[in-house]
């Protein structure tokens, strides 16, 4: 089972001088082969918005399949997940209420709305046709450049 560790970070803006798991970091979002690579703007958000594409999710349930589906290449942490989950949620894409997780806790479970289906469509397509063009450009000559 993966571990996510626990927001660390300065005290909530809110001024409750607590660590708040709603304040972005987006250092928290990493790629297992390498220690500083992050996820290019947009890509915790499409991802979030395909796990929930699948069914009701919360949170620790999201992470978790986004690990599995990528082989343990991204992990994704709480200090990246839950602000990024409130933003599409706040931006109409999720819909969320309180409901028990697997372990019998309550949890938040995030659905996807119309306009976040809408969204997702949207968002895959973009990826599919940037995805595609870099690879067609690493591809390009690449057997006359490594020969």
């Amino acid at each position: 089972m993966p571990s996510l560790t626990r927001y660390e970070g300065p005290p909530c803006a809110r001024e409750c001088f607590k660590p708040c798991p709603l304040e972005p970091d987006a250092s928290r979002t990493k790629m297992k082969s390498t220690e500083n690579q992050k996820l290019p703007k947009g890509t915790l958000e499409l991802l979030i918005l395909r796990g929930v594409g699948r069914g009701p999710q919360h949170g620790y349930a999201l992470a978790r399949w986004i690990e599995e589906r990528s082989e343990g290449v991204l992990l994704i942490e709480e200090g990246s997940l839950y602000p990024a989950v409130h933003r599409l949620e706040r931006a109409g894409f999720l819909s969320g209420e309180w409901g028990l997780a697997e372990s019998g806790r309550r949890a938040k479970v995030y659905s996807l709305t119309s306009k976040g289906r809408k969204e997702l469509k949207a968002r895959t397509a973009r990826w599919q046709e940037l995805s595609g063009a870099i690879s067609l450009v690493l591809r390009s000559n690449q057997a006359a450049e490594f020969a």
